[in-house]
Order: C-alpha cells, then sequence, then structure tokens
C-alpha cells in the first residue's frame, strides 16, 4: 500500500492551519483599522506560524498506516487541530480577563473654557515654561506592544491600563495648568471631602497629546477600564459634595460632573 509522504501529509496540514486562519479573520469581521499597525503586523505573523505548526504536526504526527484517504484527512484535522490546541491553551479560563471597552471618544472631552480662579492662580509661569512641564502622553505608552500584540492575535485578552477620566482639554497650557490647580485647591482643601468616602487619593494633573498643542486634564494616572470608571463615579461624588456644601462651587462642580473616561489610545487613532 502507498503510503503519503510527510511533504504531501505537511501540505494538507498547511491547508488545516489555513481553515482555522480564515476562522480567525471571519471572528475578526476581516477587519484591521490599520494595516500597518503593531497589532496587525503581530497578526500576520502569528497566522503564518499557525500554518507552519499545521504542517509540522500533519507531517510528523498523524497516522501514515491507514488507508491514503483516511491519512489525508488525518493530516488534514492535524493541521486544523495544532493550532486550536495551542490556543485553547493561551486563552485557558484562569487567564481570561473581560475585553475592555474603548471609552469616549476624544471628541466627546468638554472644552476648557472660562473657569473663575483667584488672581494668585493667573500669575504662573509662562507658556513656554509650564509646556516643558508638562508631562507628555506618547503612543507607545497606551498603545498594544508587541507581546500584548500576539496575545490579542491568538485570542488572549489583554487589560491594558491606559484609560483616563479626562476633565476637559485645551490647547493653552497655563489654562490647563490653572484649572488642575486650582481642582487640586478646591478639592484637597475641603474639609467635608477630606472626612468623606468620596475623596480622590490622586491629584488632577495635566498631559500633554505627543504631537499636538492639545493639553488634558486627568483625575489620576494610567488606569484599567473598570477603575477609571471607579474613579468617575468618585469625581463625580466629589462635585456633589462640593455643590451640597458651597452653593458658590457651582462652577467646579460642573467642571468635575462633566468629564468623560477615554482610552488613551484612542488619541492616536487612525
Amino acid at each position: 500500500m502507498d503510503k503519503v509522504s510527510n511533504l504531501e501529509r505537511g501540505a494538507i496540514g498547511v491547508i488545516g492551519g489555513l481553515c482555522l486562519v480564515l476562522l480567525k479573520l471571519i471572528d475578526a469581521g476581516f477587519f484591521y483599522p490599520d494595516v500597518t499597525s503593531t497589532m496587525a503586523m503581530v497578526s500576520y505573523f502569528t497566522y503564518v506560524a499557525y500554518l507552519i505548526l499545521g504542517g509540522i504536526v500533519a507531517a510528523f504526527l498523524s497516522d501514515n498506516d491507514a488507508p491514503r484517504d483516511k491519512v489525508r484527512r488525518s493530516a488534514l484535522v492535524s493541521g486544523l487541530l495544532a493550532p486550536s490546541i495551542l490556543l485553547a491553551v493561551l486563552t485557558a479560563p484562569e487567564n481570561r480577563t473581560a475585553t475592555e471597552p474603548a471609552g469616549e471618544p476624544p471628541a466627546a472631552i468638554p472644552s476648557l473654557g472660562a473657569l473663575f480662579m483667584p488672581t494668585v492662580f493667573a500669575q504662573t509661569q509662562s507658556d513656554g515654561q509650564q509646556q516643558e512641564d508638562i508631562p507628555v502622553l506618547r503612543e507607545q505608552d497606551v498603545t498594544l506592544g508587541f507581546s500584548d500584540a500576539w496575545k490579542a492575535a491568538v485570542g488572549r485578552p489583554v487589560t491594558r491600563a491606559n484609560h483616563f477620566y479626562v476633565i476637559g482639554a485645551t490647547a493653552d497650557a497655563r489654562k490647563a495648568t490653572m484649572t488642575a490647580e486650582w481642582l487640586n485647591g478646591a478639592v484637597n482643601k475641603n474639609p467635608e471631602i477630606a472626612k468623606s468616602d468620596v475623596r480622590l487619593m490622586t491629584p488632577f494633573r495635566v498631559l500633554r497629546i505627543e504631537g499636538e498643542q492639545k493639553f488634558i486634564v486627568v483625575a489620576g494616572s494610567f488606569q484599567r477600564y473598570e477603575e477609571a470608571l471607579a474613579t468617575e463615579r468618585r469625581v463625580k461624588g466629589i462635585a456633589i459634595t462640593l455643590l451640597e456644601n458651597n452653593p458658590n462651587e457651582k462652577e467646579t462642580a460642573r467642571l468635575l460632573h462633566e468629564g468623560v473616561v477615554v482610552d488613551g489610545a484612542a488619541f492616536f487613532g487612525p
């Protein structure tokens, strides 16, 4: 009885791996927002690895003692199942996390308008000095790295701490800095907030978007989506407490309450 060669079994295994690649593309809707992004490039290499793995397993591990038709079917199944088994291991229940929503788009961030502040806050550094002191939000800080992109490509959800509760945005560095300082003063020096359950553990701060003359005032630092939602609830609780204890804080409360949760990667999207 003629046996199926290793080369033929390997070629059939590659076809089985291709079937899995097609399933992954169908699951993604054949859509990548940017075909040159790290995520897309890692996906291409991962899919090629599926084909190679399927071919190797089919060539060397499929049963070659059965009739030719059965051997071919075995090679095809081996090529399909080998990457599938790897995926099952990588996406085991204990490793799974919920897929994170993207948050609101940057266009939803309120614009920082005029906010009444004491004269002392107006006596600040020049715009040039302030811009040098303001941390820059860079694309690599909030987008997928190679290892995270590989995990996502094989179906393993990635939890990233790249969300913010954003109070507002402006092209004026001085205005952004003054707003953050004013909010920190209004919140941290309020005795009712200091003894309440809604006090904010991290200060308001300013970030400049890399490559843009755009400054955002955020509560705290990088957070996972669920943490950013918790910060949003806390900040809005602070707004209510401020207003309940001092009706004159209406503008500050409005500013705190109108912020939105944003995925930092959205600032660098297509």
